[in-house]
């Protein structure tokens, strides 16, 4: 199975941990500050995990089975047992590093890079949520978030190829006639010819959450766009959260498979040709299924108001928002008032221009 080496890049002024800057192509040395760009990796990239192999080596276990990961601080030297693929060293924060994975786990290939800085992600939590009209006005005294991690997101993608086998008969229409019930309508003469034949897909599935997501993440990351990603590299994602994925690559190959289904089903009526199809058998089979791990990134905020604590999430490429905030009962019933007032006033206005068009006419 392919391995995506957990590599790290020191700081060249002093040789402690560096972190990826979000939103740059840079580097920061969490000791001395000194940013700088990493090398170019020297490693060809892992375009995708062969399904066949992940088979083998996980042996159907769930992904909670699969064991934890140990990673070591590189400041501290402390080591912490966990199942993420990347994090903080809950001791001093510095950057956690991979020592060993467990077997049947995937690693990542490909990762979407932070566009959104950590202060423009700040900017976008509070344009978001001071716009809202009906939040107490006591929102407006919020002016920071309590927390904000950067976090990557895994998603599947699955890639293979259908060869589909198909028997069955191809219909041809001639016109012998007319008849007249309440409209004129063609009687047509079948003839039917037997066929077979083999058509053949190239699949790429729909990306699918490869984790357990919060609800306001889960929005704002639904159908997420993966273009801009990159091979995986570990100084993308220094620094930040990678949670390991919890949902089973064969939930993605299985929902790409039967997703499939209905554009093979087109390839076969394009390939029978004639004025019908009629499919009575087909038979496919798949290979070079590969499982592509990316990973997508995204802001998570909290902001404490009256004591309650709200959860926020910023796109880490698009810089959206979404998330919980208090609501001003008052608001919302003159908000809704409004609204209905305003479907009210349509209402009339649409049904008096049709009175006045029935009487002129």
């Amino acid at each position: 199975m392919p391995h995506v080496p957990h590599a790290t890049t020191p700081c060249p002024a002093c040789g402690a941990s560096t972190t990826n800057l979000a939103g740059t192509d840079l580097l920061r040395c969490g000791a001395c500050g000194t940013t700088h760009a990493p090398p170019a990796p020297s490693a060809a990239p892992v375009t995708g995990h062969a399904y066949d192999d992940w088979v083998r080596a996980a042996a159907g276990r769930a992904p909670s089975a699969l064991g934890t990961v140990v990673l070591r601080c590189e400041s501290c030297g402390a080591t912490v047992e966990t199942t993420a693929v990347a994090d903080r060293c809950p001791f001093c924060a510095s950057v956690l590093v991979p020592l060993a994975a467990p077997e049947g786990v995937l690693p990542p290939t490909d990762v979407v890079p932070f566009a959104v800085t950590r202060e423009e992600a700040h900017r976008r939590f509070l344009g978001w949520l001071h716009a809202k009209e009906v939040t107490p006005d006591s929102v407006a005294d919020v002016n920071a978030a309590e927390s904000l991690v950067s976090v990557f997101v895994p998603w599947w993608v699955v890639t293979a190829r259908a060869t589909t086998r198909y028997e069955g008969k191809r219909g041809h229409a001639k016109v012998v006639g007319y008849k007249d019930d309440d409209r004129l309508q063609e009687i047509l003469e079948w003839t039917w010819v037997e066929t077979e034949g083999t058509v053949v897909r190239d699949v790429v599935g729909a990306p699918l959450s490869a984790a357990t997501l919060s609800t306001e993440v889960r929005r704002l990351v639904r159908g997420s766009d993966l273009a801009g990603a990159v091979p995986f590299r570990p100084d993308l994602v220094a620094g930040h959260v990678v949670p390991r994925y919890d949902v089973e690559p064969q939930a993605a190959v299985d929902a790409t498979t039967s997703a499939a289904d209905r554009d093979i089903t087109q390839d076969i009526t394009r390939a029978v040709g004639g004025d019908a199809a009629d499919v009575t058998t087909r038979r496919t089979s798949w290979s070079d299924v590969r499982l592509a791990l990316v990973l997508a990134p995204v802001w998570l905020l909290t902001f404490v108001h009256e004591g309650e604590t709200w959860n926020v999430a910023v796109d880490g490429r698009t810089g959206a928002v979404d998330g919980r905030f208090p609501l001003d009962d008052v608001k919302v019933a003159k908000a809704f008032a409004s609204c209905f007032g305003q479907l009210l006033l349509a209402g009339a206005v649409a049904a008096a221009a049709m009175w006045a068009y029935i009487r002129f006419f």
